[in-house]
């Protein structure tokens, strides 16, 4: 395969062009790529063009609520990529989401990445791909399970570097007011199948709750455990995390369990979670389904639940999906 080079002058450019950089793919569920092999992709001068898009229509039920909803969520990403003449793959990345019920939200996301075989170093909103890399997610379709983990989170915007040693993957985090996030993942065949190991542990700082004192410093560690046999995947979750208030230290604990399966077009998944938040129990679960109905076109469905401590939610989206 001839290589490509960037020129001096669109290396500059690219540069100008955005302030942050991510990892391509990272900022999308697993489930929301494309089955396409390859993107659409143009060349410009020495350098590789590639696009993503998705559209969905979703339409929401909620049991509880006599009104139901309509959403209709479009996104779109473009990576620029090119080679130095060191053999470094240097690129920019931007997604841009735009999402539609009874308000109009949109999101852009923006990242620099330059990769080696030293690793891959990226600035820019990009410090979530470590939780993507080193906690369990086997939802499908239209399952959106509650997020019943570490509550103390990084800033979106920092740096993230990675790093592949045989069936080792290492990765930092560094978010923009300096907390860390360590992540290790660990990934081998097994007999006819292959196992999956992952660790994090991660400084974080929660600032959301309605009273100050009970906001403070977090410290988290999880690990998850999956194993992979033909069509079906299934994994569990532990973790625990202190949060350091004014007012002493809190404890929040989590577990979850799920398992996805597929058969031709059509993919299941299951989810369950518990969280012990300060003392207070939370519970959740999400059921997901998704139908391939042609290349690039896909019916998906949910059952989503959160019993939160003072009442519980469900809700039932279905949606129909486009990729490219």
């Amino acid at each position: 395969m001839a290589r490509t080079f960037l020129s001096p002058a669109l290396l500059g450019a690219m540069f100008v062009l955005s302030p942050a950089l991510a990892e391509a793919q990272s900022l999308l569920r697993y489930d929301d790529l494309s089955f396409f092999e390859e993107g659409l992709a143009t060349r410009i001068g020495g350098a590789t063009l590639r696009f993503r898009g998705l559209v969905d229509q979703a339409h929401l039920v909620e049991p509880d609520d006599a009104a139901d909803r309509d959403e209709t969520t479009l996104q779109l990403s473009a990576e620029l990529e090119g080679q130095l003449d060191n053999g470094w793959n240097l690129g920019l990345l931007y997604l841009g989401i735009l999402r539609e019920n009874d308000d109009r939200e949109t999101e852009h996301r923006y990242a620099l990445f330059a990769d080696g075989a030293w690793g891959r170093l990226s600035f820019g909103d990009v410090t979530g791909a470590l939780d993507r890399a080193v906690t369990l997610d086997l939802g499908l379709g239209q399952a959106r399970l509650a997020r019943l983990r570490h509550q103390g989170a990084l800033d979106s915007q920092g740096l993230h570097y990675s790093q592949t040693i045989n069936a080792y993957q290492a990765h930092l985090a560094v978010d923009q007011d300096g907390e860390i996030a360590l992540g290790l993942l660990y990934e081998a065949p097994i007999a006819r199948g292959s196992r999956s190991f992952g660790l994090r542990l991660a400084s974080g700082r929660l600032e959301n709750r309605e009273s100050a004192t009970t906001n403070g410093d977090t410290l988290a560690l999880s690990g998850f455990a999956s194993y992979s046999h033909g069509a079906l995947t299934f994994g569990a979750e532990l973790g625990v995390e202190d949060v350091d208030t004014a007012t002493g230290t809190d404890q929040n604990t989590h577990m979850l369990v799920g398992a996805r399966w597929k058969s031709g077009s059509l993919s299941l998944s299951g989810e369950l979670a518990h969280g012990d938040f300060a003392g207070t129990d939370q519970d959740a679960a999400a059921l997901g389904l998704r139908y391939d109905v042609l290349r690039g076109l896909s019916f998906n469905a949910g059952a989503n639940y959160l019993d939160g401590g003072a009442g519980n939610v469900w809700t039932v989206p279905i949606s129909l999906r486009y990729e490219f």
